[in-house]
């Protein structure tokens, strides 16, 4: 039996994530919800969006994500593939979704590779630039049990990720 290198690629990564301490979830198809265009990394630093998907019980999460975004992605940034860089400049996207308890961490087993850039490096620094963040607890007001959130890692281009689905 043939296994394809994409196919290979998704094994390996899944077989890498749990050293984390989170796991790969099956996640149903992507929910049409295009990514906005970002910089281009020859000209800027990466940047990634994030979006809360949860009920946010009327508390404003914008100093929050003022907060998070940027520790996220000092991790991405210390994780990133050489070949995102010059000469090579590979491009692609990632999207992740996962949740934040009220003291901050991640919520064990949150986390889901909703969208994959067709490259397993630039995926795993995704993956593991959240894994890694350590986040400030929720908003104090916040009284909800938990926060649900996509972030959006886009290297070198503004395409949007592929929509993973598991069969």
């Amino acid at each position: 039996m043939h296994l394809s290198v994409r196919l290979l690629a998704d094994i390996l990564l899944i077989l890498s994530l749990p050293a984390c301490g989170v796991s790969l979830a099956q996640s149903p198809p992507d929910a049409p919800n295009p990514l906005k265009p970002v910089l281009d990394l020859r000209k800027t630093p990466p940047v990634s969006g994030v979006e809360i998907l949860s009920d946010t019980l009327g508390v404003d999460f914008k100093p929050y994500l003022a907060k998070i975004v940027p520790l996220t992605q000092h991790s991405w940034n210390a994780r990133m593939p050489n070949e995102v860089g010059d000469p090579t400049y590979k491009g692609g996207a990632v999207k992740i979704r996962f949740s934040i308890l009220p003291d901050g961490h991640v919520e064990p087993k949150s986390m889901v590779l909703v969208g994959r850039s067709g490259d397993t490096a630039l995926d795993k620094a995704a993956w593991y630039a959240i894994a890694y963040t350590v986040y400030p607890p929720l908003p104090e007001e916040f009284k909800g049990p938990r926060v649900v959130a996509n972030f959006n890692f886009v290297y070198n281009s503004p395409r949007p990720p592929a929509s993973t689905t598991t069969r």
